[in-house]
């Protein structure tokens, strides 16, 4: 495969993190591209009507986007090529390890709108408190189930997903102050550090 795919995120984004560092892993054949999410360029919603990243253009003018449906053809291009992939083989892990995931992902999720509404000048306290009780309860699932964070010393998708969830909470909403609490989920951010575009990757403020 000739490295015509672009993957196009921000680099603040936690979505578009979880998919570079799933493209770096399977070694799959990409150019990067970094674009400001506040002053998106003209051609952007050409690919996403949405005006969203991240943003897969496999070939000039096919693109797919949401971070989970990338991952999915990262996925099934590593198994074509005879790669791990991102899921486990087995029915039963591989259900778990997608929910963890999932989990993962609403810890992005709720961060990004607890942040995006802090910025207005009212925000209603039910919201934000909403958002914060998401938080906790998805870090809760989490360190709860350390088996879907882990494949040996190795981690598992959901652990670089929650790995990446952690550290933007740590740039969005740094009081929630989670590592005291969550001692499992420290040590997943501990080793994901080990790897340097994670550490190249980590947003700053």
């Amino acid at each position: 495969m000739s490295i015509t795919a672009r993957l196009i995120v921000s680099a603040r984004s936690p979505f578009g993190r979880r998919v570079r560092l799933a493209a770096h892993r399977l070694e799959f054949p990409h150019r990067i591209e970094l674009v400001d999410v506040f002053t998106p360029p003209p051609w952007l919603r050409s690919l996403n009507p949405m005006g969203q990243i991240p943003i897969l253009e496999v070939q000039e003018g096919e693109a797919l986007v949401d971070s989970p449906a990338i991952l999915e053809h990262l996925h099934e291009w590593s198994r074509d090529q005879g790669g791990p992939g991102l899921w486990a083989s087995e029915a039963v892990r591989r259900l778990r390890t997608r929910m963890a995931s999932v989990m993962a992902a609403g810890v992005m999720t709720s961060t990004v709108s607890a942040f995006v509404e802090s910025t207005r000048h009212v925000v209603p306290d039910d919201w934000t408190a909403e958002h914060l009780q998401n938080i906790q309860g998805c870090l809760r699932w989490l360190q709860d189930r350390p088996e879907t964070l882990w494949d040996g010393a190795a981690l598992t998708q959901p652990g670089w997903d929650t790995a990446v969830a952690l550290e933007y909470l740590d740039l969005r909403l740094p009081l929630i102050g989670w590592r005291t609490q969550y001692l499992t989920l420290s040590r997943v951010v501990d080793v994901a550090r080990r790897l340097p575009l994670f550490a190249e990757t980590t947003p700053q403020s």
